[in-house]
């Protein structure tokens, strides 16, 4: 029993390996299969063998007087107790506890890794846990292969191997070289045996696949990394000798060398030699004006601003916005410069630690870095210089400091969860006397029915969790997914199956369903009529169950604009209003929406209205030329000044920021011929020459014609170009 309930939390080596194609989001979703069935699993044979086992029950009722006392425990139970907290006050409570498919946390799928630190210093020996990093190991060489596989035959750039996001093969591979450096320190291991060659050679492999991730942070965190655990081998390595030398003095001169290249590299980050090496290529370009770096600064300034406790309350500050609503709080401050360089949508900060202050609060921060204390402090209180301290701290650094740039996944968090459980069983239970049946019943009959208790009460919410809420919504995900990719739209009848029970996974089914379904908006054929119709009441139910989430608003907004369009129906389009009012009333800075809105007024005829919301958008952020162009299309559209139409769109178009050349280039193109006519209507050099001009860049094949124009317009002579202009008119 003991053997099963080990192998059930040594599968958790391979969850990075695991996708599934047949669900949405499939670098995730199969990966959360695998981590909650485990720990399912696990917890139940462990409940059922302390009952059975008489020594099992002894020996894990004295490890618990020791776990539970451990400053990690405490500290982890007392993030958790916090992680709980947010939950009840969370904005979205549903979302606080289910979680979402594209991250796969919430309390449902974060509570699985706490079980997991718990569950595994119950269980594993010290062979548990390098067979564990020999596992990872493996699993670290075959993501490695993967990674080589699509960056030199498929031309990827920065692949992310079987993780689906480089950032998390990246930070992978940093507890890959934590379990190469616990391996090599086991005395166990013999010293040119297979493990520890194995183990070397994976050192090198790992930051070369962090490298070709290009994944500045945990280059960074790397680099962090390097640095502590050298310092760690200058202080404590006086009595050891790595190839027959001096390990402090190796140390020291590695450390040398670190600084001297880190001093180099500064100073010569703009040079050519360092754009050919993967990852430093990207990392010497960081400065407050690329893309990644201003995304991250806007968004860090948006989460602290959403604790604020003079905007928001003590109470969010000290509990938070809720697991899984950091997106409620982003949208809530949403900061309008940020579409000068991104349009996605954040459910993150890109830094963990604002991540857990918005989400968790102020004492779920304090109880986070409380954890990270006292991992550091039994790391370094041991006296003697160990491999596996070794490991941990440089590990622990380089995790810290990388995921102070970016977030943690199902694919990092049992890297994390297992740093912490290995740290602690080495505190606790290393060179110490092992706990075996011949220890003393507890006095207290206290402490063995809360074991009892605690655990069968833990496996079963576990078991019922994983049954009851996330296997439901993983077929609901898989026979959706199957029956669009049947092809066969006599199956699409049987998509309502998959619409109940509501689920967590109901948000990516409906979205997708409505989507799928547009073209048949207005549709003679009854069938697909009443597809389009299931849909959009789908989303309807949706919206009214889930009213926080904008672009849900935004979904329901578009099926209306495609139902007004097929039937010609101002009513949808009314309908379509509603929605997207609703959706700027959750984020009323957000540009996209703004569009959206004013182009719906615009359909309405209500130009007045649609003209003064994006002269509103515009003022914003006056340096965001999309909203120029926005601007210019609705005034184009209300027959507007052409002067004024021609000036917003010259702006749009000569900024940096403007992100439709490729998409809007027709609609843009109709717009310049217009204003070419009428400035030649009213005899306007300026904008006649400006505007042809700018139609010679968007139709370079009548440059031709164009040149002869602008020669007339520039000498007056405006009866030639009537007479060139009724030859070849402009294209409408």
């Amino acid at each position: 029993m003991k053997t099963a309930i080990k192998w059930s939390l040594l599968v958790m080596a391979f969850v990075p390996l695991i996708v599934d194609t047949s669900v949405f989001f499939p670098y995730i979703t199969g990966k959360t299969f695998l981590i909650r069935l485990a720990i399912s699993l696990a917890a139940i044979l462990f409940s059922i063998h302390l009952l059975s086992s008489e020594k099992f029950f002894g020996e894990m009722e004295a490890k618990s007087k020791k776990i539970f006392k451990n400053s990690v425990v405490i500290s982890t139970l007392a993030f958790f107790a916090t992680f709980v907290a947010s939950v009840f006050f969370a904005v979205n409570t549903y979302r606080a506890f289910y979680g979402n498919v594209e991250r796969a946390e919430g309390l449902m799928g974060t509570m699985y890794f706490f079980g997991f630190l718990i569950l595994s210093l119950f269980i594993f020996e010290r062979k548990d846990w390098i067979l564990f990093f020999k596992l990872n190991l493996l699993s670290g060489a075959i993501l490695f292969v993967n990674e080589m596989y699509q960056w030199i035959l498929q031309h990827t750039v920065r692949p992310s191997s079987f993780t689906g996001n480089s950032i998390y093969l990246a930070a992978y591979f940093l507890f890959v070289m934590l379990s190469g450096v616990v391996i090599i320190g086991d005395h166990n291991e013999k010293k040119y045996g297979f493990w520890k060659i194995f183990s070397w050679l994976m050192f090198p492999l790992s930051l070369l696949g962090i490298f070709v991730t290009e994944t500045r942070g945990v280059i960074v965190g790397f680099g962090a990394g390097l640095v502590a655990l050298v310092v760690y081998f200058v202080w404590k390595g006086k009595e050891e000798k790595l190839f027959n030398v001096s390990l402090k003095k190796l140390s020291a001169i590695l450390l040398l060398a670190i600084v001297v290249f880190g001093a180099f590299f500064l100073a010569t980050r703009k040079d050519e030699f360092w754009q050919k090496i993967p990852g430093l290529d990207r990392l010497s370009h960081v400065s407050s004006g690329d893309v990644s770096t201003e995304t991250r600064l806007i968004a860090w300034g948006v989460g602290l601003q959403s604790v604020r406790p003079d905007l928001n309350g003590v109470g969010k500050f000290l509990i938070g916005w809720g697991p899984e609503n950091f997106n409620i709080a982003y949208n809530t401050y949403y900061n309008p410069r940020y579409f000068e360089f991104e349009q996605v949508w954040f459910d993150r900060s890109h830094d963990k630690l604002i991540d857990v202050f918005v989400m968790n609060g102020f004492l779920g921060l304090i109880a986070y870095l409380s954890i990270w204390f006292w991992f550091f402090y039994i790391v370094l209180k041991r006296k003697n210089m160990t491999w596996s301290n070794g490991g941990l701290l440089f590990f622990g650094v380089a995790y810290f400091a990388q995921n102070l740039f970016v977030f943690d996944s199902v694919s990092t968090f049992t890297p994390f969860f297992a740093m912490l459980g290995y740290a602690v069983y080495l505190y606790l239970f290393e060179e110490k006397e092992s706990v075996q049946e011949h220890h003393e019943k507890s006095k207290s009959k206290i402490l063995p029915v809360s074991l009892i208790s605690a655990s069968w009460l833990v496996s079963l919410f576990f078991a019922f969790c994983f049954v009851a809420f996330f296997l439901i919504p993983y077929f609901q995900m898989r026979n959706y997914i199957n029956i669009l990719q049947s092809g066969d739209p006599a199956q699409y009848n049987t998509i309502s199956n998959t619409l109940t029970p509501y689920t967590y996974a109901q948000e990516n089914i409906r979205m997708s369903f409505l989507e799928t379904t547009q073209q048949y908006a207005g549709s003679n054929n009854q069938e697909a009529a009443k597809l389009f119709n299931q849909a959009l009441d789908s989303m309807k139910d949706l919206v009214q169950r889930d009213p926080t989430n904008p672009r849900y608003f935004l979904s329901l907004a578009m099926g209306y604009t495609y139902e007004a369009r097929a039937e010609n129906n101002l009513s949808y389009l009314k309908d379509a209003e509603t929605q997207l009012r609703k959706a700027m009333a959750l984020t009323p800075k957000r540009q996209d929406i703004r569009y959206q809105l004013a182009y719906n007024l615009a359909q309405q005829n209500r130009f007045p209205e649609a003209i003064a919301l994006m002269k509103d958008t515009v003022a914003l952020d006056p340096n965001l030329d999309d909203s120029y162009y926005y601007l210019a299309v609705v005034e184009f559209v209300a027959k507007s000044n052409y002067v004024d139409v021609y000036n917003n769109l010259e702006t749009a178009l000569s900024g940096t920021t403007f992100h439709h050349m490729g998409d809007g280039q027709a609609v843009i193109t109709q717009i310049y011929q217009d204003i070419l006519s009428q400035a030649y209507r009213n005899k306007n050099k300026d904008v006649f020459i400006g505007a042809a001009k700018r139609l010679e860049q968007l139709s370079p094949d009548q440059k031709t014609s164009l040149d002869s124009i602008i020669n007339f317009a520039e000498q007056n002579k405006w009866a030639q170009i009537q007479l060139l202009k009724s030859a070849t008119p402009p294209k409408q």
